[in-house]
């Protein structure tokens, strides 16, 4: 919809007067494309934050997901108003695309355009963290492409999910949209005068009270859009905090989230799922190194005592070979020395070498991979202890259906 929005403003706007381009059908289609936009994008955002918020093991309690109030008629007015403000947001971009076009030389709008990236670039590298939280490889090409993927969604129908703190930013979110706004209303004002002597079909007059209608939904919308919100999670449209800072954060709280069971699974997705920039380095050296050590403890005891051994949930050779990237990451970019680097590699082998594989579920029993030894059958029938039933994933519980050691 949105490309057909703005391929039909700049029809609408480059038509001359007396051709008839611009009929009352015309103005229709392009009002419903607008409409569609911004439908689809506030169903986005009202789903997902939805989601996020059903399956939080502490509902209310997550510093970034719960802006939905829990009333229905709460929701339906965020719904309703959020659907409001971004169909009027995304016509006055592309009014103002338009505008631009017709007016003025293509390559001014490509350079505004450039200026405007290079710009919200220079403060994600100011804050040091221009990679993408999302972004694992540790690709620069991906990072400026999702960057400027960001930017477009965000100049035209914003998904609230990217004030994250390491994705755009709360306070970077809100301050683009409000730039945005001025910025389009500086440009159509500056532009419009234009139509009259260029003898358009829309004349300079209709082309103000037309944005001035848009810009007054913009406000309106926009104003009712953050009153439906939850007041204790308004903050995280317009909070200072930064991705490294959210996440360090996270780490150090006791509260688990996203119905994770233990405080281990919540700290390895923190290392596995985003990108290394954002990982409080210190805390994750010393818990790799910390869990190594539990993990080789726990297996010496478990051959003293004469019972099988059982990784915790989070182990598994998915999370050793990320966290083996990481250490690469953190040794290239100067962060660990070679000598603490091959320290963290040997930890993190020794927890390869009980880990879990990633194809065998972690509540299954798997023999080991040579055929049935002696007394294998009698190891793999064994119930798991009480502690293992309570909590399997807890390294303190390791006891229970055998899980076989991997190769290195």
């Amino acid at each position: 919809s949105i490309p057909e929005s703005i391929l039909q403003a700049s029809v609408l706007l480059q038509s001359e007067a007396g051709d008839g381009a611009m009929s009352s059908l015309s103005v229709v289609s392009f009002a419903a494309s607008l409409l569609a936009a911004g439908l689809l994008m506030a169903d986005l955002n009202h789903t997902t934050e939805n989601d996020i918020m059903k399956g939080q093991q502490t509902p209310g309690v997550h510093p970034f997901n719960g802006f939905l109030r829990a009333s229905a008629q709460g929701q339906a007015a965020f719904f309703l108003s959020s659907w409001a403000f971004l169909s009027s947001y995304l016509a006055c971009t592309v009014f103002t695309v338009g505008c631009l076009l017709v007016t003025q030389p293509w390559w001014v709008f490509v350079a505004l355009a450039t200026a405007e990236v290079l710009a919200f670039a220079a403060f994600k590298a100011w804050q040091g963290e221009f990679a993408c939280a999302i972004n694992h490889t540790n690709i620069r090409f991906m990072d400026w492409l999702i960057l400027i993927i960001y930017y477009i969604m965000t100049s035209s129908v914003p998904y609230f999910q990217l004030r994250h703190p390491s994705e755009i930013g709360p306070r970077a979110f809100s301050g683009l949209i409000g730039y945005r706004v001025v910025a389009n209303t500086a440009i159509v004002y500056l532009t419009v005068p234009s139509f009259d002597i260029l003898d358009k079909a829309m004349t300079t007059e209709q082309a103000l009270f037309t944005y001035g209608i848009a810009l007054g939904v913009v406000v309106v919308s926009l104003a009712a859009t953050v009153c439906s919100i939850e007041p204790a999670y308004r903050h995280t449209f317009v909070g200072s905090k930064t991705g490294k800072q959210f996440w360090r954060d996270i780490w150090l709280a006791d509260v688990l989230h996203d119905s994770f069971q233990t405080v281990d699974e919540q700290r390895e997705d923190i290392m596995s799922a985003l990108h290394p920039v954002y990982t409080p380095l210190d805390l994750a050296v010393q818990w790799i190194l910390e869990k190594a050590a539990e993990v080789e403890q726990a297996q010496s005891n478990a051959k003293s005592s004469e019972v099988t051994f059982v990784a915790p949930r989070w182990l598994t050779r998915k999370h050793c070979d990320c966290q083996m990237a990481n250490i690469e990451f953190w040794k290239d970019a100067g962060d660990i020395s070679e000598t603490e680097a091959e320290q963290l590699r040997g930890a993190v082998g020794t927890m390869l070498r009980w880990a879990i594989r990633d194809d065998v579920p972690p509540s299954s029993a798997s023999s080991p991979s040579s055929p049935s030894s002696p007394g294998s059958a009698a190891s793999l029938s064994a119930p798991p202890t009480p502690a293992a039933e309570r909590n399997p994933n807890q390294l303190p519980s390791l006891k229970g259906a055998k899980v076989a050691p991997l190769d290195t």
